[in-house]
Parts: structure tokens; sequence; C-alpha cells
């Protein structure tokens, strides 16, 4: 049992760089204010559920389809009402009788032992609302004021750790952006796919006009097919971040193999905005595969070795009939025949199994 603040503290700073320590951290946060779980949450300007970790293990199932009540979630909806290291209960935004009908305290919060809640926002801003909750069952009373005001001061001695864990943040973003090199490009991605940094490698893409980052700094490419893969890559079902998708640039003269991996962090520091980085390479497969690497690897006859070498390079089906002086339906005839040697089902995949070559 945690028997002082100080103590409280260093737990929690514990959390910041083992993320181990969190679940421990959490668990003693909540037994100091007399309560059965604690809970990290951080969220995005939009409300949109970036972290979510309990001191104890939750219904699997239920805890995955948390993310699926966001927009109808009551203590969700009423993160814009609540004032940064003040408490909130349910009593704040919900009556009993409207619990018994709410989908989300029925359907979630009820089954997952979450019955009655008190939280206290400790960074709430608009980019992000990142703090601590405290739940009990609903068969026990509801959090009295002098337990809410225990939680209050259990939070502001969070506080400055909240605050280190930001500027890790800030450091790591700025860090990691070189973490596959200096001439790498690279970019830290948050879970919308809005760019937070990236390294000068990135830059020259940028003034050179094959990548574009938009006005509200979504990343722009050259099909909104990509845009779609990279959505996938950030926004998988079970949660996961990261996946690999072949891409024009903005001036489809060029295609790109780009890669999305989860963002360096561990602890506390999941309330960083920051959720991946993705980091590009340029498809040059002209320069290092053969036509006779080709033709064995795939059974390609010479013209369709030309085709396919084209292709990755970037070069559009009638730019290829140009420069091999064919008609298209001729380029398209080649094509077909290689998705079938090859067993691809997508140009994509074309293009992926043969820089696997490279």
């Amino acid at each position: 049992m945690v028997g002082s603040l100080s103590q409280l503290q260093s737990m929690m700073v514990d959390a910041l760089f083992d993320e181990s320590a969190l679940e421990i951290g959490l668990k003693a946060f909540a037994e100091y204010c007399g309560a059965p779980i604690g809970h990290l949450m951080v969220a995005d300007g939009q409300r949109t559920l970036l972290r979510s970790c309990f001191s104890q293990a939750m219904d699997e199932d239920l805890a995955a389809s948390e993310a699926n009540y966001q927009q109808i979630n009551p203590r969700v909806l009423a993160i814009p009402k609540m004032q940064q290291g003040k408490a909130t209960r349910d009593k704040d935004f919900i009556s009993r009788k409207s619990i018994e009908l709410d989908t989300t305290y029925q359907e979630l919060i009820l089954p997952m032992g979450l019955g009655h809640f008190c939280g206290v926002p400790i960074v709430h801003n608009s980019e992000m609302t990142a703090g601590i909750a405290i739940h009990r069952p609903i068969r026990e009373e509801p959090f009295r004021d002098s337990e809410a005001y225990r939680h209050e001061q259990a939070a502001a001695a969070c506080a400055s750790v909240f605050q280190l864990a930001t500027k890790i943040d800030n450091r790591l973003a700025s860090d990691s952006v070189n973490l596959f090199g200096d001439h790498t490009p690279t970019a830290s991605l948050d879970r919308r796919g809005h760019v937070l940094g990236y390294n000068e490698a990135f830059e020259s893409l940028l003034i050179q006009n094959h990548i574009q980052v938009g006005m509200d700094r979504t990343l722009c490419f050259g099909s909104g097919k990509s845009r779609r893969s990279l959505k996938e890559a950030l926004n998988h079902r079970n949660g996961t971040v990261g996946g690999r998708f072949v891409a024009p640039g903005v001036r489809r003269t060029n295609l790109w193999v780009c890669t999305v991996v989860p963002f360096p962090f561990a602890g506390l520091r999941g309330a960083s905005a920051a959720t991946a980085l993705i980091y590009f390479k340029r498809i040059e497969v002209a320069s290092f595969v053969e036509v006779r690497l080709l033709r064995e690897a795939f059974g390609l006859t010479v013209a369709e070795s030309a085709v396919a070498r084209l292709l990755c390079e970037g070069h559009s089906l009638e730019k290829i009939s140009e420069i091999r002086g064919v008609s298209l339906s001729t380029t398209r005839t080649l094509l077909k025949r290689i998705m079938l040697k090859a067993e691809c089902n997508r140009q994509s995949e074309l293009v992926l199994k043969i820089t696997a070559m490279m």
C-alpha cells in the first residue's frame, strides 16, 4: 500500500521507462484513492482514443471494443467540460436513470466492472487529453467528495510526471525520424495520418514535390488507394500499428515502398500524439534487376520482363507503351500474363515481389 504522494510519484516515474511498471503504478494509484481499478486514458483533440490502460486484466473482447463506443460514450462526450486537475464523476454528466438506458453503460462500462467513475484530466488542451481515472463496481457506493479530493491530490502529484513524459516524447519524435538513417525519408505521424515531424531527407521529397503535406498536415500520395493503405496501417482492427505498401508520388514519376512502424514509446509515453513512423524507399528496380533474373524467377519472356522493369520504375501503362513503341492493348495483355506467372492479383504485389529480389 502506498503511504505517501512522493512514493506514488516515484512509482509513476518508473512507469515512464518500464511498460511493465505502468500496471503496478496504476494499481498503487487506485489503492491510494480507495478504489479497486486505476485507468490511464489518452485521447486526441477529436476525442479519438489513443491509449487505454487498466491496473488489472480486463475482459479482452470488451476492452478491444472500447474504441467502438467513443462517439456515444457519455464519459468521453463529457471530456470537453472537464477541468484540468479537477475530478469529474458520473453524477456530473449523467443521471442514474439514464445509466439504466444508456447503450455504452449497459454493453461496455458495467460489464467491465467500471460502474462508478471518477476522472481527473492531467493534460487537457485542444490537441490532447490525458488523465487518470478510478473505478469501482456499480454494486458499491459512488465515490464520495473526500475520495474525489484525494484523487485530485494524487493526480496533482503525477502532473509533473506527465509533463516529463511530454518532454521525452518531443525529444523522441525529433530523434526518431532519423531512426533509419539520415538519408532515409522518414516522418512521424499521428493516428489520423497527420505529419508531426520529419527529417531532412523527407523534406527534400517535399521540396521536389514527390510527396505533399496538406494544409491540415495530412500526408498526401498520388492515389486514393495509397491513402487507404496508410489509414489501414495506422488503424488495424486489432489495435496494432504497422504495414507496408507501394505508393506513387504526387508527380507519379516514381514509386515508393512505404513502411509504417509503431512509434517507439513505452510506459506513460503513450501520452504522445505520435503513433507511427513512416519511411520511404524509392523503387529503382531497373538498375538492379536484370532481365535474365526476371525471366528465371517468373518464367517471363523478354517482352514481359521489359514491361515488368518499366512498371517498377514507376511508369504508367501508357508511358510503357510509348517507350516500347507498341499499343496500349499489347502492354495490357503482357501485364496480364506477367501477373498470372508471378501469381499476383495487383500491380503493387508484383512490384513488392520484384523489389524483394534487389
